[in-house]
């Protein structure tokens, strides 16, 4: 048998579970992936310790408080009793599960579940996903949620509240909804407009200047993100960096590279100005990560959404296509990107190190709780 012809033969047996039990088999990717990922929290546990009190300067934490401007995870879990070690880390768990559950409903509403299966899988099995179950406890989880509205929204209501309460819960908002508007754009959605920029740009305003009146309100001073970069000089950005390059590169993105390069072999000629500003945006997240210490967390926290608008506007390009074959080649290409996250190798990079996910400890913890230990 061809391997398209398996392929092909796959892809009915998936349309055939998925209109059945689509909601048990992404339980079941979501439990495998924790499984061999493994899941721990953030060792510095900054956030939870900042919900105890969140009002005022915590160099006790830290002597670097950059975090603190990130306001929105520590102030809700202040007000909402979530101050418990047990209940915060419980609580942002409870934001990672949900999150993949919007985004697979939302997918499904506009794909159908066999598609949306596919591309849940592929976010559930990416590197953003092996940081979220690394370091649960970070204000990624909330970053997500908010973005996953982005994808699909049209209300300018919504793109203000979107933008107003992800800036709040960290800076790098800004690029994420900006980026996958000006996709959505550059795509024509024709429910998109110039209007829709000023709403995002105002919802952006809106919420840094609430970040920096609270932290003037209760006088807490803070190191901030853009005069970070300068307490280290350009040759040590160099060597983390370039430590372990092609290591440091595939963990951005881990397995979703590949979905990036089959979309612009596929589909660069039918639609140029968008795969061009895919490349731009990829670079202008590339040269910020590039002064940070945890540089797959942020580089896939700012491109998730760039690898989500590539595949929505590569299957609505195929979809237009006079025969079927760019549609059963993207799907195909999916379904072999999709095993491959599986195995791929989880880790992600933290200042210029290789980290591996927490799967031994994880499991350690498991064995030891059944064992009594």
């Amino acid at each position: 048998m061809l391997l398209s012809e398996f392929l092909d033969s796959f892809k009915a047996k998936i349309d055939l579970l998925t209109a059945k039990y689509y909601w048990l088999m992404l339980c079941i990717v979501l439990l495998l992936v924790v499984f061999i990922n493994g899941v721990s929290l953030v060792p510095p546990e900054h956030y939870y310790k900042l919900a105890q009190n969140p009002f005022i300067s915590r160099t006790d934490i830290s002597s670097n408080n950059s975090w603190q401007e990130s306001i929105l995870l520590p102030v809700f879990a202040y007000y909402a009793h979530l101050t418990t070690k047990t209940a915060f880390h419980l609580f942002c768990a409870f934001v990672i599960v949900f999150s993949f559950t919007l985004f697979a409903l939302l997918t499904a509403r506009k794909y159908g579940k066999s598609l949306s299966f596919i591309i849940s899988t592929l976010l559930i099995t990416s590197s953003l996903t092996t940081i979220l179950l690394s370091w649960v406890g970070m204000p990624d989880n909330i970053t997500v949620l908010l973005t996953i509205p982005m994808f699909f929204a049209n209300s300018m209501v919504w793109f203000f509240v979107l933008s107003f309460l992800g800036v709040t819960n960290h800076a790098v908002f800004v690029f994420i909804s900006i980026e996958i508007l000006t996709l959505r754009w550059i795509a024509k959605e024709k429910e998109i407009n110039r209007w829709h920029f000023l709403v995002t740009v105002a919802g952006l305003l809106a919420g840094y200047i609430s970040v920096q009146l609270f932290l003037a309100a209760y006088r807490i001073d803070i190191l901030t993100r853009l005069t970070f970069p300068g307490r280290y000089s350009l040759e040590k950005w160099f060597t983390w960096n370039t430590n372990y390059f092609p290591m440091t590169l595939f963990s951005l993105l881990n397995a979703q590279w590949l979905i990036l390069i089959a979309c612009f072999i596929l589909f660069f000629n039918k639609d140029r100005k968008f795969y061009i500003a895919i490349g731009l945006f990829l670079a202008v997240n590339y040269i910020i990560t590039f002064f940070t210490l945890d540089t797959t967390r942020v580089f896939a926290l700012m491109s998730w959404g760039l690898v989500v608008e590539t595949l929505f506007h590569s299957y609505d390009l195929a979809r237009r296509m006079p025969d079927d074959s760019y549609e059963r080649e993207l799907y195909s290409t999916l379904l072999l990107v999709a095993f491959f996250s599986f195995i791929s190798p989880r880790y992600f990079v933290w200042e210029g190190q290789i980290v591996m996910s927490p799967f031994r400890e994880f499991i350690t913890r498991i064995a030891g709780y059944f064992s009594g230990r």
